[in-house]
Order: C-alpha cells, then structure tokens, then sequence
C-alpha cells in the first residue's frame, strides 16, 4: 500500500500563520522580560477570562505593565 504518511501534505491556513506570528511574538517578548512587547499583543480594551472562568473587564482598574 506504499508509504501514506510520505503523501500527507501540511497546509498551513493564513490566519494559522498570523496565529502563530502572535505566538512567537508572545515567547520572545517573555523571554526577553520586555512586557511593552509582550502586552502590545493585546487590545486595550480587552475583557480577560481567567482559569476559574471569570472575567476582567470594564470594572477591572489593575494594570498589566
């Protein structure tokens, strides 16, 4: 039957790309303990769910830098 996994084919979709660009980009900053790249990443007016499920929002007036 041959050697199908010689066959298979990685594709890549674009917005996997730019997905692992933000990734990449997260890693190194974190790294390099540059938090100005690392929070770049991230909208300002973002809403963060934290592991318990809650969010951070509007109310939320903590910084991350």
């Amino acid at each position: 039957m041959g050697n199908v996994g010689s066959l298979r084919r990685t594709v890549v979709t674009t917005d996997e790309q730019v997905i692992q660009g933000i990734l990449q980009q997260l890693e190194t900053s974190w790294n390099r303990y540059d938090s100005i790249s690392f929070a770049s990443a991230f909208a300002e007016d973002a809403n963060f769910i934290h592991i318990f499920g809650g969010q951070l929002g509007d109310s939320w007036t903590g910084g991350l830098l």
